[in-house]
C-alpha cells in the first residue's frame, strides 16, 4: 500500500484510480452518455471521498437528468471540500434557481461573484431571481451590468424582455424579444436540430403575443428532445423539459384550447410535482 494522505487517508493508488474514473466520466459526458458518466463519477468519489471536482460533475449529471435535489447535494459536497472554486457556487445557484429556492440561489451566486467579479453571467442569474421576486427594476439594473460586459449578450436581452413584459411595457419588451428571435433563428439555420434555440424563440414569440409561432417553435423543441437530457442550458439561459410543457400549456390557453392546455400542464406537473409555478397559468 502506498503513502496515505488527505482527510479520508486514501493511498496514492486509490487517488490514481479515482482520477482514471473521473477522466472516463468526462469522456462519456462529452459523448452525451449521461448514464455511463454518472457511473464513473460515482466510482471516482467511492475511491476518493474528498474528490471535490467529481462531486461537482455528479451535480452536473444530476442536473441534466432533472434530479435537482441530488444535484444540490453534490454541489454542496463539492463546495464544502473546496469552497474557493467559483464554478461550484455558480452551479449550485443554478440548481437552487431551478427549484425556486430563491434566497439560497442568490446567496450562491453572490458567493460566486465574490470569487470571480468578472463572471458577468452571474448578473443575468441575479436578474432572473429578481424577476421571480417581482423586483423588475432591480432586474433591469443587473441586465445593464451584463450588457456593459457583453453588449451582444442574448440572455440579458431575454431577461430584459421578461422584466419589461411583467412591468406592462410591451413595446419595449417586444424590441428585446425581437433580438432574441433574430439571434436564435440565425443559429437554427446553422444547426436545425438546436432544441434550446427553438424553445427560446418560442418563448419570445409567446411574450410578443404571436401564439401560433410560439406553438410551432415549442412543438419543435419537444420533438428534438431526448430522454438523456432533462435540463437544457444555452447561452446563459436554461429550462427543463417540464418548462417546455408548461410553456405549451400557456400557449394553448392563449389559443383557447382548454383541453390541450390542461394536458400539457399535467405533463409539466408529472415531471416536477414539487414545482409551484406549474399550479397556475402565466396568462
Amino acid at each position: 500500500m502506498g503513502e496515505l494522505y488527505g482527510a479520508s487517508k486514501i493511498s496514492i493508488e486509490q487517488r490514481a484510480e479515482a482520477n482514471d474514473h473521473f477522466d472516463y466520466g468526462l469522456t462519456f459526458e462529452l459523448k452525451g452518455d449521461t448514464d455511463k458518466a454518472l457511473d464513473f463519477f460515482k466510482k471516482a468519489v467511492a475511491c476518493d471521498p474528498d474528490f471535490a471536482e467529481a462531486y461537482n460533475k455528479l451535480g452536473d449529471i444530476f442536473m441534466k437528468k432533472g434530479k435537482y435535489k441530488e444535484a444540490i447535494d453534490n454541489y454542496n459536497k463539492s463546495a464544502g471540500l473546496k469552497p474557493d472554486i467559483e464554478n461550484t457556487h455558480f452551479d449550485l445557484g443554478c440548481a437552487y434557481l431551478q427549484t425556486a429556492k430563491l434566497d439560497e440561489s442568490e446567496a450562491a451566486f453572490k458567493k460566486a461573484l465574490e470569487l470571480d467579479p468578472n463572471h458577468f453571467e452571474i448578473f443575468g442569474k441575479l436578474g432572473a431571481i429578481c424577476i421571480e421576486k417581482g423586483e423588475y427594476e432591480k432586474a433591469l439594473g443587473f441586465m445593464r451590468k451584463m450588457l456593459v460586459a457583453d453588449p451582444t449578450n442574448i440572455a440579458a436581452r431575454y431577461y430584459n424582455g421578461v422584466a419589461l413584459y411583467k412591468m406592462g411595457k410591451n413595446s419595449a419588451a417586444s424590441v428585446e424579444f425581437h433580438e432574441v428571435i433574430e439571434r436564435y433563428s440565425g443559429l437554427i439555420k446553422m444547426k436545425p436540430n438546436y432544441a434550446e434555440a427553438c424553445y427560446f424563440v418560442g418563448m419570445a414569440y409567446f411574450y410578443n403575443g404571436n401564439y401560433k409561432e410560439a406553438e410551432k417553435n415549442l412543438k419543435r423543441a419537444i420533438e428534438l428532445d431526448t430522454d438523456k437530457i432533462d435540463f437544457h442550458y444555452s447561452l446563459g439561459l436554461a429550462y427543463s423539459d417540464a418548462d417546455v410543457f408548461y410553456a405549451m400549456a400557456n400557449v394553448q390557453k392563449a389559443l383557447n384550447n382548454e383541453q390541450a392546455a390542461n394536458d400539457f400542464l399535467k405533463k409539466a406537473v408529472a415531471l416536477e410535482p414539487d414545482n409551484g409555478k406549474y399550479k397556475k397559468y402565466m396568462i
